[in-house]
């Protein structure tokens, strides 16, 4: 597992952008996006090809707490969660013809509760070394 840090925040749930749920092709197995190349399904995290495909969803959310807000992403399983439906409902109520009356309703009863998140924070070190050109 990479290094880093598991933070919990117990946050207000403060916005919710029903607008802009974001579909994807997933894996099945592990839910990370898939690729496809040459006719195969591939999941880089699995390491797998032609793996079976499912429905993915990502929502961007801003949560508060007493030292400032900040957005996060949540997918599948968290969105399932926070709107107590499936990720099939959630499709239904997207769709044009149901002009969304059902999703925004779900979306404002979410609104404004606590929530613990936990967030787990990776940091990057790059090393940089100017090339010295010798002459």
């Amino acid at each position: 597992m990479p290094k880093g840090k598991i933070y919990r925040i117990l946050g207000l749930l403060i916005d919710i952008n029903e607008k802009n749920f974001n579909w994807y092709d997933a894996c099945s197995i592990c839910n990370n996006k898939v690729y496809y190349n040459v006719g195969q399904v591939i999941c880089y995290k699995c390491h797998k090809n032609d793996v079976q495909i499912i429905q993915g969803v990502a929502l961007t959310i801003t949560i508060k707490d007493s030292s400032g807000s900040m957005r996060l992403i949540l997918f599948n399983k968290q969105i399932e969660y926070l709107l107590r439906s499936t990720i099939s409902e959630v499709k239904e109520w997207i769709e044009p013809v149901n002009e969304g009356s059902k999703l925004k309703e779900k979306c404002q009863l979410s609104l404004y509760n606590a929530y613990v998140f936990t967030k787990f924070l990776q940091v990057r070190i790059l090393l940089y070394y100017p090339t010295k050109s010798i002459l």
